[in-house]
């Protein structure tokens, strides 16, 4: 595959994280998906799947595209949009909205079941500790550390001072 078509691979793939927000399933699924969105000009699915599992490519995704993909312990791929809104608002409802279970991950909502503590890790309060049902998966734990600090700047700008450490429950 050209340089000219990994681009458009790696557009269709931000595209098709945009309309899931968060999906799960076998890279095969995830390749029909992007052969639709990419209708005619998509190259053959076999090209796009080796293309998809180069460790290369994962890291372009998180690093340009605001994109998680990666394979889990169960074997299944995971593809979530990394993209942090920009209304505190929103933000602001995103921490304080929890998981129905402490097996989910606190960006993507996806359930790691049985695997929670292999595949999500922790969240940490500003001053170091756990803090209680919130955890994440490492690829997701990024754009959850800069919603906490967009909060913290707000906060800062208005001159009050917010426990950031545990979010309000509703």
């Amino acid at each position: 595959m050209d340089a000219t078509k990994e681009l458009q691979v790696l557009a269709h793939v931000q595209a098709v994280s945009l309309h899931f927000l968060a999906w799960r399933g076998e890279l095969s699924s995830l390749v029909t998906l992007i052969c639709f969105s990419m209708k005619p000009e998509a190259p053959p699915p076999s090209e796009i799947e080796r293309f998809l599992r180069r460790e290369s490519t994962m890291e372009i995704l998180a690093q340009r595209y605001e994109v998680a993909l990666w394979r889990d312990t169960r074997k299944q791929y995971h593809l979530v949009s990394l993209t942090v809104p920009n209304d505190i608002a929103k933000v602001r409802r995103r921490l304080n909205e929890k998981p129905a279970s402490c097996s989910q991950c606190s960006w993507c909502w996806q359930d790691a079941g049985k695997l929670a503590d292999i595949e999500l890790i922790p969240e940490r309060s500003l001053d170091g500790n756990i803090v209680p049902s919130r955890y994440l998966h490492p690829q997701c734990q990024r754009p959850w550390l800069q919603m906490r600090a967009m909060l913290a700047r707000e906060g800062e700008s208005k001159g009050t001072s917010k426990n950031l450490d545990v979010p309000a429950d509703r």
